[in-house]
């Protein structure tokens, strides 16, 4: 007897067998991006039964998604005072305000700050899919490549450690931002010009304000990749001053 949660990942493979060879090479967006995001929902399919996980983080989110909703719904979304989710100073920070705000619709609905927790796992588990998609499409221009690699995404080892076992918020909205990050940010070093750069900050400082950890990893990791040629390392620091300006008011009260 195959358990509940095996039907839906063995319902999730057929789909994609059956839709991932259809059409070809050639992206179509309106198939391949719904496809991606039911492979990172099927990642997270415990969430959706009883429960929530357990994680050494779980009582701060709990506390996090409560709090920033009470403090906008009283008239105040901003709250600098708010201590441990690093409003105001996301440097140095583990979590910044960002995966709380993105939540916050849901909470202002209703839903308790259990629910709004695993509905936010889901979520970004189904954009990290979609914007693994995104970049790989743009990068290799073949769908097949790209449904692989947002699959291959979605069900990442780490990935799922962050969304069942630590239970990490801020890192499952980081990663769902990081392929943007890094596809915005190749294109904003390698080709320049403002457009580029635009989206490139934009993406940094949404990372900045979600999980500051891990622009600081990403910041690294795309100037390690600028090294084999230092011409078009300021367009790597330019990107990230960019993005920490747009983020200027979560960085600078800390300063």
């Amino acid at each position: 007897m195959i358990p509940p949660q095996g039907m839906v990942l063995l319902a999730a493979a057929g789909l994609f067998a059956i839709l991932a060879g259809i059409g070809g090479e050639k992206p179509r967006p309106w198939l391949d991006l719904p496809l991606a995001a039911v492979m990172g929902l099927a990642a997270g399919h415990l969430l959706f039964f009883p429960g929530i996980p357990r994680g050494h983080d779980t009582m701060h989110h709990l506390w996090g998604v409560w709090a920033v909703a009470r403090e906008a719904s009283s008239g105040d979304p901003a709250a600098l005072w708010l201590h441990g989710l690093g409003l105001g100073m996301p440097v140095l920070q583990f979590y910044g305000p960002g995966t709380f705000y993105a939540t916050l619709p849901l909470s202002l609905a209703g839903m308790s700050p259990m629910a709004v927790v695993k509905a936010g796992f889901l979520a970004f588990g189904a954009l990290a899919a979609m914007t693994m998609y995104v970049a790989v499409t743009r990068w290799t221009g073949d769908r097949r490549a790209a449904l692989v690699a947002a699959t291959a995404y979605a069900f990442a080892p780490y990935r799922l450690l962050d969304t069942q076992y630590r239970a990490a918020f801020g890192e499952c909205a980081a990663l769902a931002l990081l392929p943007l990050v890094f596809l915005f940010g190749v294109e904003a070093i390698r080709d320049g010009g403002r457009r580029p750069m635009a989206f490139a900050a934009l993406a940094a400082a949404l990372l900045i304000v979600t999980h500051p950890i891990s622009a600081l990893m990403s910041a690294v990791g795309l100037g390690i990749w600028t090294l084999a040629d230092f011409r078009k390392l300021p367009r790597n620091v330019g990107v990230w001053l960019l993005g920490a300006a747009l983020a200027g008011f979560f960085v600078v009260p800390f300063l």
